[in-house]
C-alpha cells in the first residue's frame, strides 16, 4: 500500500501476524515480509548508490521500549537457575544461521573448568536442534538450551545476568541494530558485541560493554574472563548502557526525532 498524508509518501507491507507465539509463526512473519517488499527493495533500498544527496537521507533506528523496565521479576527463574551465585552469560533471541552461536559454544567448551560462569541460551530457531546435539556430545554442563520464554520473562534474565552475548554472524547485516542489544542495554545489562556497523557504533558510544571480532570464540573468552574478573567495570558498563539508550533511544525519543524530521521536511516544502 502506498499513500501520501501531508505531502509524505509512506510506503506500507504486508506481514502476516499471529497472536500465538512460537516458530512457525515468527518465520511467517519474516517470509511474508521479505517476499512483500522484495519489490521496494530493489526499486528503492541504496539511495546513496542512486546518487541521493546525503543531507536528504534521514535514518531512524529502532527503540527501546522503557515499559519493558516494569516488567514483574520473576525470583522462580532467578532460583531456578541460580542467578545470583553464578556468572550468567544470557543470550535470547533467534537461534538461526545469521546469530552464529558456534561462537557461544565454543567460549562455553573454553571456559568449562570455569564453575562459576554458566552460559543460557533462550529462544528457538532453525540450528536450536543441531546447536544443542553438539553441546550434549561436547558434554557442555556449563551451558543450557531453556527454549522460548515469554518476553515480559526476559527481563527478569537480563536484570540478574552479568551479560548479553550478541553475535551477529552474517556481514551482511551489519547495518541492521538487533531489538536485544537496545534490550540488554536498557535492562542494564552490560554486552559482550561479535559484530561490527551500526551495533558496533552504539556499543562504542554508549560504553556499555565489549565488542569483540564476529565469529572469534577466542576473543568472546577473554571478553568474558575480563567481566568475570573486574565486577566494577562490569558494573559501569550497565550504568553506562543503560543512561546511554534511556538518553537516546527510546522510543518516545525516537518519535520525536522522526517528528522534527517531517516538520523540517514540511516547511521547507
Amino acid at each position: 500500500m502506498e499513500e501520501e498524508i501531508n505531502g509524505i509518501k509512506i510506503y506500507r507491507y504486508y506481514s502476516y501476524a499471529s497472536p500465538k507465539v512460537n516458530l512457525y509463526n515468527r518465520l511467517l512473519n519474516y517470509l511474508s515480509f521479505m517476499l512483500s517488499s522484495l519489490f521496494f527493495i530493489f526499486k528503492k533500498e541504496k539511495l546513496k548508490s542512486k546518487g541521493i544527496d546525503d543531507r536528504k537521507i534521514k535514518y531512524i533506528s529502532n527503540g527501546f521500549d522503557k515499559s519493558f523496565l516494569k516488567n514483574e521479576i520473576k525470583m522462580n527463574i532467578v532460583d531456578e537457575f541460580n542467578l545470583k551465585d553464578k556468572f550468567t552469560l544470557v543470550y535470547a533471541g533467534n537461534i538461526g544461521l545469521a546469530q552464529g552461536l558456534d561462537i557461544i559454544l565454543n567460549a562455553a567448551e573454553n571456559l568449562k573448568d570455569y564453575s562459576e560462569i554458566q552460559f543460557l541460551i533462550i529462544g528457538d530457531g532453525l540450528e536450536k536442534d543441531e546447536l544443542e546435539q553438539q553441546a550434549k556430545k561436547a558434554g557442555l554442563n556449563n551451558l543450557k538450551f531453556l527454549g522460548l520464554y515469554p518476553h515480559a520473562s526476559i527481563y527478569t534474565f537480563l536484570k540478574y545476568s552479568d551479560a548479553s552475548i550478541i553475535p551477529l554472524k552474517n556481514e551482511n547485516l551489519k547495518d541492521s541494530v538487533p531489538s536485544k542489544l537496545f534490550e540488554s542495554l536498557g535492562a542494564g545489562c552490560p554486552v559482550i558485541l561479535s559484530a561490527s556497523g551500526e551495533s558496533e557504533k552504539i556499543v562504542n558510544d554508549s560504553n556499555g560493554g565489549l565488542i569483540i571480532e564476529p565469529g572469534n570464540s577466542d576473543n568472546l573468552k577473554d571478553a568474558i574472563l575480563k567481566l568475570y574478573n573486574n565486577k566494577d567495570l562490569k558494573e559501569e558498563y550497565s550504568k553506562n548502557g543503560q543512561e546511554f539508550v534511556l538518553d537516546n533511544f527510546t522510543k518516545e525519543k525516537i518519535a520525536k526525532k522522526l517528528e522534527i524530521i517531517l516538520i523540517d521536511y514540511l516547511d521547507s516544502n
